[in-house]
């Protein structure tokens, strides 16, 4: 799979090194109170490492953080949707403390 790379953005596939950022999140009960169960890191590193998985594009900005206190701005993500698509998933990720606030989410 290529690479979309932008100024602010950074498409890739995702990769087996990204499983302990993701296990963190993904483990946290709190951060999973909408999904059925919080994943192990087992599950976490099955679901990258899944060769049958139909996921085109995964964006978590690990490789760019936005970190501390900051005035509103836009991040946003531009991909083509197959017709054959069925779902579209997004939203955000917090590890640690603190809070985030968003607004016109869209597609």
């Amino acid at each position: 799979m290529s690479v979309m790379e932008t100024e602010r953005l950074i498409l890739r596939e995702l990769r087996i090194e990204d499983k302990d950022d993701l296990a963190k999140v993904f483990s946290d009960p709190e951060s999973m109170q909408y999904y059925d169960h919080p994943f192990s890191k087992e599950e976490v590193e099955n679901w990258i490492d899944d060769e049958n998985s139909d996921m085109l594009q995964f964006d978590n900005m690990f490789d760019r953080a936005i970190t501390g206190t900051n005035n509103w701005n836009h991040y946003g993500v531009v991909l083509d949707v197959g017709e054959a698509a069925d779902s579209i998933h997004f939203g955000v990720l917090l590890i640690g403390q603190g809070k985030v606030w968003v607004d016109q989410f869209s597609i």
